[in-house]
């Protein structure tokens, strides 16, 4: 509702998403059956818990997939954390290899 008030676009999905990531596939694919959707498009999912994201932070990993065509995502982490955030079960880590790739979250 928020973006929608100042004029954003918005796909409202189904309540049985559980995640954000099942959100973010359920829009894609209503987009790509409407054709909306261009091949090359660059999704950005920003989780509603994080209304204070940085956009340099999300220019960063649009940046990553424009320069790896490999690359079918990108996310991004922070190197360092305080023990009591590390143990923060609400706090998603996540596990690299030595190139900086995403082995699991």
């Amino acid at each position: 509702d928020v973006a929608s008030s100042f004029g954003a676009p918005t796909i409202k999905t189904s309540t049985d998403c559980k995640t954000g990531t099942d959100r973010v596939h359920e829009a894609i694919n209503y987009l790509n059956v409407r054709h909306e959707l261009a091949p090359n498009a660059i999704v950005v999912n920003i989780q509603g818990d994080e209304p204070l994201i940085r956009s340099e932070h999300i220019d960063t990993a649009i940046h990553l997939l424009e320069i790896d065509a490999n690359a079918s995502m990108s996310t991004i982490a922070v190197a360092e954390m305080d023990e009591k955030l590390f143990l923060n079960p609400n706090i998603v880590k996540v596990v690299k290899d030595r190139l900086d790739n995403a082995l699991y979250f």
